[in-house]
């Protein structure tokens, strides 16, 4: 069989493919477990725990160097949802645009859509705009804790139920979505699916001159 002939036998085959299974979150800011390095140390080819533990001090060093720049605001909500969740999570930003991106760690749409629009984050920088990402439990938090650290802004990983309440507030049947609120504390726009910058741009810059 081929992959015979490239990895050699059956259990160097075996290996290539466990590292391609632990390594999946490394792109995703997650480091590997320690007791998965060891395991990786045991096996025929010592490129594979160099490689890991390479990336692993590789992602470490990202994720302190995007702590120290700061920007990122983790917060914990109660156990309420819905309407009364909604007004818990934004009551601290009363007068400011609030731009809501619901996402999570899995959604490759959604880690593309927050690629793109970070130079717009930087252009709203001490203005009178926020941006709240609302994740929930199907993050896993070492992915989820790895990768915030670089998306500049205010932060929520909801219970289940309390992520579907908003969700549908809205009827949103999937993500990314996204909720634009004035600076009134009304909701001007809500849509699932990523628009492009520009067309976001265009509405906060509407609901700062207001």
């Amino acid at each position: 069989m081929l992959w015979t002939k490239i990895f050699g036998n059956e259990s160097y085959f075996r290996d290539f493919l466990k590292l391609q299974e632990y390594c999946q979150g490394l792109n995703k800011y997650a480091v590997v477990a320690d007791s998965v390095v060891k395991e990786f140390e045991k096996m025929r080819f010592p490129f594979y725990a160099e490689y890991v533990k390479a990336k692993n001090t590789e992602i470490i060093a990202k994720i302190e160097a995007e702590k120290k720049r700061g920007g990122y605001f983790v917060h914990q909500a109660s156990e309420s949802e819905g309407d009364s969740l909604l007004v818990e999570l934004i009551k601290d930003f009363k007068g400011k645009v609030i731009f809501v991106d619901f996402w999570d760690t899995w959604c490759s749409p959604c880690r593309s859509a927050i690629k793109q629009m970070e130079p717009m984050e930087k252009d709203y920088a001490g203005k009178d705009v926020v941006f709240l990402f609302i994740a929930d439990e199907s993050s896993p938090i070492e992915e989820y804790n790895g990768m915030i650290v670089s998306m500049k802004g205010h932060h929520y990983r909801l219970k289940y139920s309390q992520a579907d309440s908003l969700m549908n507030k809205w009827g949103f049947t999937g993500i990314p979505s996204y909720v634009i609120i004035g600076k009134d504390g009304e909701v001007k726009d809500f849509h699932t699916g990523f628009h492009g910058v520009d067309y976001y741009k265009k509405k906060i810059e509407e609901e700062l001159k207001k």
